[in-house]
């Protein structure tokens, strides 16, 4: 130990501060500012050198240079056991810097997304639960929490949207019962009391038919901001991806029409729709516009990051002004969609009601391979 100089106490308090007082051997997490059996409040961790102090140290032959061997990189908070762990010869190699660093990175970002909450990241979740092919789709609270971090729940409930006991889908009431039912349970977010602050953000996860997920988007109305979810397909998580290639979308007239009161409007995002799908007086009589993606074929998969959503909104806003341009007396717009579900949600919620037509939103049916009139919104 001759020569060897004692980590600044400077320097220690910044690492107990940054391991928020626990080791951050993964997995571990222990607290290390307390005695537990005396609960002395003292500290019962270790300051560990990730390369060693000394040449001859564990890990002492790292490249890092000696005279920084002592700075907050290279120090991580341990107890007395994973101490041991990583330092004993016998397990030399085991544990190597690059691990050991990406232990403490991985605990040390955790704490500081952890204490980053403040009260204005409450945001309220809203979930969509109902039944697709026969089985319950429903969202975890595990798979919400990690994918609205940092912000955390606004309450222990949140709104729950439960669609599982509507008619059948071939019954003429499966449409207005499921808007009456999303239109009910979402009231609650704007009625603020005395003991009930008004709803500041909500956050919304929901998987279902399109026309009712179009019908939840104008029940959340874009007065309150809103984070909409995506489950992704790779992985099954709702955070949104955070790399990749952003989503590029362009609007085309695909069909000229003569009618000037209505016009179609087809999203082709997850996949293509061909005019042949259309109902015959709609392809024959109106004009049709498409929104579709630029960048790739439509696939399930192109929507990734939460900018892809934003570049929609964009899109979908710069659609409905040019059929407002060309088409001033247009009082209702078709809407064939082959989308994901935060998509439909946002045409929904980006709706004007004063400014923009009301949308007839369509149904494909698998069956017969073609779209039928489901719910009308925004009217």
């Amino acid at each position: 130990m001759f020569g060897r100089k004692e980590v600044p106490e400077r320097t220690i308090l910044q690492l107990l501060v940054r391991a928020a007082g626990r080791c951050e051997f993964l997995g571990c997490n222990k607290f290390l500012m307390e005695e537990p059996l005396t609960l002395h409040k003292v500290r019962v961790g270790h300051v560990a050198h990730i390369a060693a102090a000394e040449a001859g140290g564990p890990r002492g032959t790292d490249e890092l240079p000696m005279a920084e061997r002592n700075e907050l990189g290279n120090l991580m908070l341990l107890c007395l056991e994973h101490h041991a762990v990583v330092d004993d010869k016998a397990l030399e190699g085991q544990y190597p810097s690059a691990l050991l660093r990406s232990f403490k990175a991985q605990h040390e970002d955790l704490i500081s997304r952890l204490t980053d909450y403040r009260p204005e990241n409450r945001t309220t979740i809203v979930r969509l639960r109902c039944t697709i092919g026969g089985d319950t789709v429903a969202v975890p609270e595990s798979a919400y929490r990690q994918a609205i971090s940092p912000q955390y729940p606004a309450d222990a409930t949140g709104i729950e949207i439960n669609l599982t006991a509507l008619p059948s889908l071939d019954s003429p009431d499966y449409w207005s019962v499921g808007a009456k039912v999303i239109a009910q349970a979402t009231a609650p977010l704007w009625e603020a009391g005395t003991e009930k602050p008004a709803v500041q953000h909500v956050s919304v996860f929901a998987l279902g038919p399109i026309p009712l997920l179009v019908q939840l988007g104008t029940c959340l109305t874009s007065k309150v901001p809103a984070t909409l979810y995506q489950r992704h397909r790779d992985d099954e998580s709702w955070a949104w991806k955070s790399s990749g290639e952003f989503a590029r979308y362009e609007i085309r007239k695909v069909a000229d029409g003569h009618g000037s009161g209505a016009v179609g409007l087809i999203l082709s995002l997850s996949g293509t729709i061909d005019l042949g799908r259309l109902p015959d007086n709609i392809v024959q009589q109106l004009p049709i516009y498409e929104i579709r993606l630029a960048s790739a074929e439509p696939n399930p998969m192109f929507l990734r990051q939460l900018a892809d959503l934003g570049r929609f909104v964009e899109t979908y806003h710069r659609a409905l002004g040019r059929i407002r341009a060309d088409h001033p007396s247009c009082g209702r717009i078709h809407l064939f969609p082959a989308i994901p579900a935060p998509v439909a949600v946002a045409c929904g919620r980006e709706l004007l009601p004063k400014a923009h037509p009301s949308l007839m939103v369509y149904d494909f049916d698998k069956k017969h391979g073609v779209f039928r009139e489901a719910l009308e919104v925004n009217q």
